[in-house]
């Protein structure tokens, strides 16, 4: 995840890059059983047996590897101690400019167990949708950029979720408690268990015969926002007794994170005929992605493998009692908590972090894999001296900031004093551009003591308004000082 700025510090490395490394998987090689010769033109109907009620046990696990690449700035020696000078290589970009980059090699390896109870499944107009509750015994996540280490888990708490996917589209949330960007990192993967029967083809099929995939499965097995084009083909390879065996291999592009991605890709799955069900997966990919509003430049193959095991539904107790929630706009909400502890706040899932440091922070506002918003929040340098400050005071110099540029067109359109919930006092200062419509929200927030001070600027153009909506006071409503 990039701004207007160079990443310098390998800390930050593994910050930037896992808010995107949760969309690569891993793959394994595949349970070798001896084939059992078909009967010559026999056909075999693949279809999912998948009912409501029906519980699964799930063993998954990712493996990625490969590299980062940001360009090189004079902030690429300024390395934390213990962490490796980057190697240098060069790139050329699109519109034909050599650009020198540093290259920072990068590794993970997800490891999830957890069993699955479908509440809902059917299918309207090609598009699969399901709803299911998992119950995760185990989310460990191990990742390493340029020789620093990150864990992640999912606390006792949130080890009980729901899931739905829709066409391309899969959401996790807990019922209760909001998820923070870690927790989703670790969860949300490629090749999700949920999508996987969308590649089953419509009519009974032979060995050698062949099926393409629809848009939204190839989209929701890659992760992709929008797929611009692709060359897959499935082939029914061979029959292992009740076990159909299925290769498929494809070239997909398209985008991720609103910039360009190429993927290499061959999957293979097996159907049991018995039970009607995918019982494994496993998948190796091959992404070259350029670098983007919130993503840097990545070279990265990734490898997965799943195991799917139908239990009986009473063989988790938790899950043969849990009830169904559906999903509310403050479920999906996102809890941010600073680097120092200092303050929490809760955000729409669509702001990205883009850059996540002690006095600053910066989010990117994703809206259908385009940016369109960007919010600063900043420590203010000296609290002292702005503790005692007036609305009017900080109008003044909101005033003097975007004036600056074009005094003409741009004016302050609203001031406003106000206390939160959390007793947070809140200055907003709007201004805005008439020749484009750009608009400038500024907020200062000031807590009981006089270092609990921040000051965030939303920037968007008037055309994205609607798009953003409320998400910049869901922000200030919701952020509260810790003491």
């Amino acid at each position: 995840m990039k701004l207007n700025r160079f990443y310098c510090t390998a800390t930050l490395i593994v910050s930037l890059l896992f808010f995107c490394v949760s969309s690569y998987a891993q793959q394994a090689a595949s349970p070798q059983t001896a084939p059992t010769p078909p009967q010559s033109g026999q056909k075999y109907v693949l279809k999912s047996g998948r009912t409501a009620g029906a519980m699964d046990k799930i063993t998954y696990q990712q493996d990625i590897q490969g590299k980062l690449m940001v360009p090189s700035s004079e902030n690429s020696d300024k390395l934390p101690p213990g962490a490796e000078k980057p190697e240098k290589t060069t790139i050329k970009t699109e519109d034909g400019k050599t650009v020198e980059m540093d290259v920072y090699p990068v590794k993970a390896t997800t490891k999830l167990q957890y069993n699955e109870k479908t509440v809902k499944c059917g299918q309207e107009d090609n598009t699969f949708n399901i709803q299911a509750i998992r119950n995760y015994q185990t989310v460990d996540v191990q990742r390493t950029v340029n020789g620093e280490n990150d864990t992640i888990t999912l606390p006792a708490e949130k080890m009980l979720l729901n899931v739905e996917a829709s066409g391309a589209n899969v959401i996790l949330f807990h019922k209760q408690y909001c998820m923070n960007q870690d927790e989703l990192d670790a969860l949300e993967v490629m090749a999700p268990s949920l999508t996987l029967e969308a590649l089953l083809p419509t009519q009974p099929v032979a060995v050698g015969d062949t099926w393409s995939i629809s848009e939204e499965a190839l989209g929701a097995l890659l992760q992709l926002d929008l797929l611009t084009q692709a060359q897959v083909e499935q082939v029914l390879t061979e029959v292992k007794g009740a076990t159909a065996v299925i290769d498929v291999q494809g070239l997909a592009s398209g985008e991720i994170d609103g910039v360009k991605t190429i993927i290499n890709f061959k999957l293979k799955y097996y159907f049991n005929m018995k039970i009607n069900r995918i019982i494994w997966a496993g998948m190796v990919t091959n992404e070259e992605r350029r670098s983007g509003p919130i993503t840097p430049d990545l070279a990265i193959e990734t490898r997965v493998q799943m195991t799917i095991m139908p239990a009986a539904p009473a063989s988790d107790p938790k899950l043969a009692t849990e009830q169904w929630t559906e999903p509310t706009d403050e479920l999906l909400l996102i809890h941010y908590t600073s680097l120092d502890g200092a303050w929490t706040m809760f955000h729409d899932r669509r702001w990205c972090i883009f850059k996540n440091e002690p006095n600053q922070v910066i989010f990117r506002f994703m809206h259908q894999g385009e940016y369109i918003a960007q919010c600063v929040i900043n420590k203010t340098n000296n609290p002292e001296s702005m503790k005692d400050m007036t609305l009017a005071e900080f109008r003044k110099e909101v005033e003097e900031a975007v004036m600056e540029e074009n005094e003409k067109t741009r004016s302050i359109i609203a001031a406003n004093e106000e206390m939160s919930p959390s007793n947070v006092k809140v200055f907003q200062v709007v201004a805005a551009d008439s020749s484009d419509g750009s608009q400038w929200g500024y907020y200062m927030l000031k807590g009981p003591k006089a270092s609990q001070q921040l000051v965030f600027m939303f920037m968007l153009e008037g055309e994205n308004a609607e798009n953003v909506g409320e998400t910049d006071m869901q922000m200030i409503g919701t952020l509260e000082f810790k003491k």
